[in-house]
């Protein structure tokens, strides 16, 4: 498995695509993303899990494109 690691955010996140991008990439719920969002504002360090180097590499580019900082480990 390949993970994600944000580690924070710059100003101007865009809040509300991290959460769509966490429901329709991830598949996380709703209330899941917006969690795992709230976190990422709080300034908590966030794993994402990707079934793929290509996927997750992909949501990474993704993220940082909304203002994320994050990095591709893996695991």
């Amino acid at each position: 498995m390949y993970s994600i690691c944000i580690t924070g955010w710059s100003p101007g996140f865009r809040k509300v695509s991290h959460t769509s991008l966490l429901q329709n990439s991830l598949g996380m719920s709703l209330s899941q993303a917006k969690a795992t969002t709230d976190r990422v504002l709080a300034g908590e360090r966030v794993i994402l899990t990707a079934s793929s180097q290509k996927a997750a590499e992909m949501l990474l580019k993704l993220l940082i494109e909304l203002g994320v900082h994050a990095e591709l480990t893996d695991v």
